[in-house]
């Protein structure tokens, strides 16, 4: 949420030069002028691995202090809302040779094309959290940990790593921690099913 926006459809300038220097200054536009908008970002390409950044450190009181709060993320994130899918293409040339051009059948197809073209899309931006880096220390040095969670039949289990220091912790733990960097994988094909079963679904 961003405020303090200049709306120009609300109150817009006036056109034309602008006035010389001996003019006096405009008056301040009315308060309806100004709004809030919301910022949104939306990826073109979403990658195999993303890595999300919590800020955490700030200047304050004039000096650099850390942030501790608690940033809620969750497990199993859906960037579909937050992605352009690509349309899928269709073949011109097999819609010919059935002749399914000239009897409208091709539009029913092309719609139901559309569909699984997009659930597909949404499949593929479906991504599980695979590691958490937290920062122990101020906001000038300190120490980082990592979250990981195991590989193959042991994808349910999760490790805090330290240096050394190595021990199983469980998911809630992890999802309670002051993360620092989250870092999600794609999903598999067909891991959308298996994961509605066991995990939920969040969008940021």
């Amino acid at each position: 949420m961003v405020k303090g926006v200049r709306c120009s459809k609300c109150c817009p300038e006036g056109e034309g030069p602008a006035p010389p220097a001996p003019c006096p200054a405009p008056a301040p536009a009315p308060a309806h002028a100004y709004t809030k908008h919301i910022r949104t970002v939306s990826f073109g390409k979403l990658p195999p691995c993303l890595c999300l950044h919590v800020g955490r450190v700030e200047w304050a009181g004039g000096a650099l202090a850390k942030r501790g709060e608690h940033v809620a993320f969750p497990e199993t994130l859906s960037m579909a809302p937050y992605a352009q899918l690509p349309q899928p293409k269709m073949d011109l040339v097999s819609l010919v040779n059935e002749r399914r051009l000239r009897t409208g059948i091709s539009a029913l197809n092309a719609g139901a094309g559309a569909e699984a073209g997009a659930g597909a899309g949404a499949e593929r931006a479906l991504y599980r959290l695979v590691a958490v880096v937290v920062h122990v220390g101020g906001p000038r040095s300190g120490h980082f940990a990592t979250y990981r969670r195991g590989n193959g039949f042991e994808a349910k289990r999760w490790w805090y790593t330290s240096d050394t220091l190595v021990h199983e912790v469980s998911l809630q733990e992890v999802l309670r921690c002051a993360a620092y960097l989250l870092f999600y994988e794609r999903a598999g094909p067909g891991a959308a099913a298996a994961m509605s079963t066991t995990d939920t679904t969040h969008h940021f």
